[in-house]
Formats: C-alpha cells, sequence, structure tokens
C-alpha cells in the first residue's frame, strides 16, 4: 500500500485534470463506496470515462484501477474502528447543520443501496424465505437491530422463524437443515461468531444464507447464496443501520404480501391474544 494515498488524494503534488479532479474529490469524499464499485460504474456517477478513470490511477502511480481499490480498503479500514470514525466525521460537522447532514447522509446510504442491488436479487430473496420451511436470523451489537426487526416482522408472517442467539447457537443449529434459510446481519468490523455461524450453516447444514452486509467481498459473503451489499457510513463512529434496515422492512413487507391470506389469518389470531392478555393501551 502506498503509504501517502491519503495525502495524494488530499494535496496538491499532483497535477490533475478538471474531470481527474472530479474522480479525486468523489474518491475523497466517498472513499468506501469507491473501494467496491466498479471502474463503469464510478465513471458513470462522475460523468466521465472509464479512460479517464485509468489516467486518474496513473497520475497516482497505479498500474490500473483495481490496484488503486485496493490500496483504498485497506486505506478504509484503518478508519473503520470508532475513534477513527469520529475523529474523521467530527472535524467536518458543525452543529447546526448536524440534523440535515445526518438525514442526508440516511436517505444517500438507502438510495446507493438500492442503485447497487439488482432487482433479481430482491425476487431471489423472497423466494427463497417463501420456499423455506424455517427461517433464521442473525446478527450481532449493532447488527442485532436488524437482525430483531427482521425476526419480529417475518415472526408474524412465516410458520417458524427463530432468532438465533449467541448463547444458544449450537442448540438452535441443530434443526437447521437443507429447507432452512440463514438471513445474517454482518457489517465491519466483522464478528468471528457471525462467519463461524455461517460456515457452519452452509457447511455442515446445506441451509440456505442470505447475507445483508456491506460488499460481495465481505467474509460471509464467500458462504452466502444471496449477497445483499448495504451502504452504513454514518455522521459519526458507528454504523449506519438506515440501509439494512430499509432491505429489512422490504424483504418484510414483500414475504406479507405474496403471503396475503395465511399473513391476514395469523395477525388475526395474535390480535384475539393482545385482546385477551390487555396487551395495549386503550
Amino acid at each position: 500500500m502506498k503509504q501517502n494515498l491519503w495525502e495524494l488524494l488530499t494535496g496538491n503534488e499532483i497535477k490533475l485534470s478538471k474531470a481527474q479532479k472530479e474522480i479525486c474529490d468523489y474518491v475523497i469524499k466517498y472513499p468506501l463506496e469507491a473501494s467496491f464499485i466498479t471502474i463503469e460504474g464510478l465513471a458513470n456517477k462522475i460523468g466521465t470515462s472509464t479512460t479517464t478513470v485509468m489516467r486518474f490511477c496513473a497520475k497516482l502511480g497505479y498500474q490500473g484501477f483495481s490496484d488503486l481499490q485496493e490500496d483504498l480498503q485497506a486505506m478504509v479500514k484503518e478508519h473503520i474502528a470508532p475513534h477513527g470514525r469520529l475523529e474523521v466525521n467530527a472535524d467536518n460537522l458543525h452543529e447546526d447543520s448536524l440534523f440535515f447532514k445526518c438525514a442526508q447522509k440516511a436517505i444517500q446510504n438507502i438510495t446507493a443501496t438500492e442503485e447497487l442491488i439488482p432487482a433479481e436479487t430482491y425476487k431471489e430473496i423472497v423466494q427463497a424465505v417463501l420456499k423455506a420451511k424455517k427461517v433464521f436470523v442473525f446478527g450481532i451489537r449493532t447488527s442485532h437491530t436488524v437482525a430483531y426487526f427482521l425476526f419480529q416482522g417475518l415472526s408474524q408472517i412465516m410458520d417458524d422463524c427463530r432468532l438465533i442467539k449467541s448463547t444458544t447457537i449450537i442448540d438452535q443449529l441443530s434443526d437447521a437443515d437443507k429447507d432452512t434459510v440463514l438471513i445474517v446481519v454482518s457489517l465491519p468490523r466483522y464478528a468471528k461468531e457471525t462467519l463461524a455461524l455461517v460456515k457452519a450453516t452452509k457447511t455442515k447444514c446445506k441451509s440456505k444464507v442470505i447475507a445483508i452486509t456491506d460488499s460481495y467481498k465481505s467474509p460471509i459473503s464467500e458462504y452466502a447464496d444471496i449477497v445483499v451489499p448495504c451502504h452504513y457510513e454514518s455522521m459519526a463512529f458507528f454504523n449506519s443501520m438506515s440501509a439494512p434496515l430499509f432491505v429489512a422492512e422490504y424483504i418484510i413487507t414483500a414475504v406479507a404480501i405474496a403471503r396475503k391470506t395465511k399473513t391476514k389469518q395469523k395477525l388475526e389470531k395474535l390480535e384475539g391474544f393482545f385482546n385477551e392478555l390487555d396487551f395495549h393501551v386503550n
């Protein structure tokens, strides 16, 4: 890795054309996206040619775009630690614009995720869930928020939906088989426990794995049948859950509509229990 990559990008040592400067500004503003986007995708976003992108890479001393991306990925990982993210973001924020910036970032994450995922992938997810006899959902730490939301929604639709807990992984895995779908949420920094679960579920249980993660190159993607890459940049130190929650909401909505009659029956039954227990405040 070039030790001074960030200095090269932000400094004035290299003379760039107007189009190359636009590429540079985009990479500085969205280093995570630039780390994984295709050269065609980057050129289209900026409104330039792939040749111009290649010339930009050459100006920085790289033989090609993939070489630049490799160093970009390494550079991004250096800032993935919470204190590193906070330090970088805090220097560029002002309190009077923070609310707007946070809203804008959440919208950007959802929009970028929508553009990144092919329509066929969404259809594959829904079909996989509908065909499954059992649906397992897993995520730890911040990813658990998305996993729990997904479980809460699907458990009101599916006959057998389970939230895998860290304390009972082995016990619950014993029920997984080829008719099981595991939906797992995993974003940087990736937990070893999540990777171990996905690997075991895929190799030992032969279950179908749907990975809600950040890229096609994330550790769990190797064992996933369907990869759903989500943007997760936040204005502070944590992973934003706006895009993963958007994906989870879509899955719940699409499955509910596809199972409209059964969903209605199950919801009516649940409502009867709520009324019997006097669960809600009137």
